[in-house]
């Protein structure tokens, strides 16, 4: 299901696969956030404590964060939720072998 959230409900979840940071394709994903908008929802899972913990997207909510930090935030965050864990692990397994396969193709 697809739910809109604000960015103080998001973390980034354990399985996400960027748990790594780059300051500055950070920097670059905000501007282009700020000028043509989200185009990619995140993906998330609804944890215990009821904040949604990001899967997906990790880096898209680095940039959120950043453009919030300078009062240029969205208001609400499309963020498609996993209904169950085994969801959110696949959907962490998927892009896990994406980012590794790009990465052995940049080689």
């Amino acid at each position: 299901s697809l739910r809109y959230a604000k960015l103080s409900d998001l973390i980034l979840d354990e399985l996400n696969p960027r748990q790594q940071t780059n300051a500055e394709e950070d920097r670059m994903l905000a501007e282009s956030i700020a000028e043509l908008g989200l185009l990619q929802n995140l993906l998330g899972r609804v944890l215990p404590d009821g904040r949604i913990g990001i899967v997906g997207g990790g880096r898209r909510l680095r940039a959120l964060k950043l453009l919030e930090n300078e009062g240029r935030g969205l208001h609400r965050i499309p963020v498609k939720i996993a209904d169950d864990t085994s969801e959110a692990e696949a959907w962490d397994m998927l892009k896990t072998w994406r980012v590794r396969t790009c990465r052995r193709m940049m080689k």
